[in-house]
């Protein structure tokens, strides 16, 4: 089972070189535009990351 970390908006990011390189990211968010602009940032990065518009489908991923 893939391990997951739970990140909320008001939590400072921490600085990239802090992160694990080989991290897979789920990012959930209900607003198109921002799930969109969260998962691109993110893969500029050069993160892993799945975007879900919903809580329900975010669970079903990670019990994939």
């Amino acid at each position: 089972m893939a391990k997951f970390i739970a990140v909320f908006s008001s939590t400072r990011p921490e600085k990239r070189s802090n992160m694990p390189i080989d991290a897979n990211l789920l990012i959930v968010d209900d607003t198109p535009a921002n799930l969109r602009l969260l998962t691109d940032m993110l893969r500029e990065q050069g993160y892993v990351v799945r975007g879900v518009r919903s809580g329900e489908r975010a669970l079903a991923v990670v019990e994939a």
